[in-house]
């Protein structure tokens, strides 16, 4: 099974990050045992070509297990083309953890592209990005994410939310 490596189980949801389900294992008993670590939804960031036939199985086992399934793929070792997009997705993520849903983010190795979605949505729960980046890897048991170039993304991605205001709802 690929092991989920729980960022932080917060009050009302939980964030994980995990590596993409190996090609020899048994993709319905790897989602069961996700769905029974307690994931409600399950974000793929591979490219087809990555691993041909995996984002169908995953969708389908996922549609099948009643798991919500999003596909949001990203070349790996690069940064998002849109932050418009990705902003977009990990504001969707937070809000879902905020009302008590767990989230389990993949990409191949579960390092680089997860990370740093897993960081943007921790952004949008009002993390600073250098500490959920921390965050992460202490979870993750290794530095995260993958490249330089990443972790400027999220560390950049901060300085172009509003600042926090308690008086308002995220």
């Amino acid at each position: 099974m690929s092991r989920l490596y729980w960022v932080n189980k917060f009050a009302e949801g939980n964030l994980a990050i995990m590596a993409a389900p190996r090609p020899e294992a048994r993709l319905d008993e790897v989602l069961l045992g996700w769905k029974d670590e307690g994931v409600d939804i399950v974000v793929s960031m591979i490219e087809h070509r990555e691993m041909p036939g995996l984002v169908e199985a995953e969708r389908a086992l996922c549609e099948e297990f009643h798991l919500e399934f999003i596909w949001f793929p990203i070349r790996d070792k690069t940064a998002p083309a849109s932050p418009e997009a990705i902003s977009a997705l990990a504001k969707r993520l937070a809000t879902a953890i905020s009302t008590g849903k767990s989230v389990a983010v993949h990409c191949r190795a579960g390092i680089g592209r997860s990370a740093l979605l897993a960081a943007t949505v921790l952004v949008h729960l009002k993390v600073d990005g250098a500490a959920a980046l921390d965050m992460i890897a202490e979870a993750r048991g290794t530095e995260v994410p993958e490249t330089e170039a990443q972790r400027q993304w999220v560390l950049n991605f901060g300085k172009t939310l509003p600042p926090y205001d308690p008086c308002r709802s995220a």
